[in-house]
């Protein structure tokens, strides 16, 4: 659970546990060990200045190295060309900080959009960190953990809340999730009381596709239950909604590129390999 902060200058202060909005962006830390800031609309000078302040918290004493960075700019739709200096200037004096206190950066994007472009800039401004590029928040679960999936999809709700219209594509998501199995567009569009063309729409201004998104659900939600639980493989599989293990070694090899067993030995190390 996040509070708000007051101001930019509280979170600064205390960036954990707290999260701040700004014009375009919204900055958050959900623990001591994973910040984010959430990008949308239109990113001004004066908003980068902010951005990169944040950034510079990373040397806070309230975060405990290793720290993973998430940005999200798939919402993002420009950018002012200043900040690309900006940019590079912080990196060129906070690189030193930045390899001992950073463990990896997710970037979430949507392909041929401003944030691809932001995350393609990441080495031409001299970032030598490990980059983690995703198109979804559960194609990140790996990295992100089950609290950092929640962490950013609470951000999202944020988001929404404050563009002051229904997430239509975060619903669809969170429903799939919730009932993998079986799902239909059709079906999903009539659980959230809008027409098919409504929520296929969605989908595409997002650069994803109903299949895409239906593989990345059964493959978080089996993330998370091998994670959580005991069960076989197997039946984890059945249970998502995979016809079976192999199905679901597809899906697994596809968004986390590793095996479910790979990915439970990684995640539980003491429990015995299937």
């Amino acid at each position: 659970m996040m509070d708000r902060a007051t101001s930019l200058e509280h979170f600064l202060r205390q960036p954990v546990g707290h999260w701040v909005e700004g014009p375009s962006y919204i900055a958050w830390s959900a623990s001591p060990q994973l910040v984010g800031v959430s990008s949308f609309g239109q990113r001004t000078q004066q908003d980068s200045i902010d951005v990169v302040k944040i950034f510079g918290t990373l040397a806070h004493p309230q975060f405990t190295p290793p720290v993973r960075v998430v940005l999200d700019y798939r919402r993002l739709q420009s950018i002012a060309p200043e900040s690309f200096a900006m940019m590079a200037a912080f990196m060129r004096d906070s690189n030193p900080m930045l390899m001992t206190r950073l463990d990896a950066l997710i970037m979430l994007v949507v392909p041929s959009q401003t944030g691809a472009v932001v995350a393609g800039m990441l080495n031409m401004l001299g970032y030598t960190l490990p980059t983690r590029i995703y198109g979804t928040e559960s194609e990140a679960l790996p990295w992100l953990g089950a609290s950092g999936l929640a962490a950013v999809e609470a951000v999202e709700e944020l988001v929404a809340q404050r563009d002051g219209r229904r997430d239509l594509l975060n619903q669809i998501r969170r429903l799939l999730r919730e009932e993998p199995r079986g799902a239909s567009l059709q079906r999903v569009a009539r659980k959230l009381a809008v027409s098919g063309r409504t929520a296929q729409r969605a989908l595409t201004e997002a650069g994803s596709t109903f299949t895409r998104e239906v593989q990345a659900a059964r493959a978080a939600l089996a993330a998370q239950r091998l994670e959580e639980s005991a069960d076989k493989i197997h039946a984890i599989a059945a249970e998502v909604g995979c016809s079976s293990t192999s199905h679901l070694g597809v899906l697994f090899r596809r968004f986390y590129l590793m095996s479910p067993a790979e990915y439970r030995a990684a995640r539980r190390p003491k429990e015995s390999p299937e």
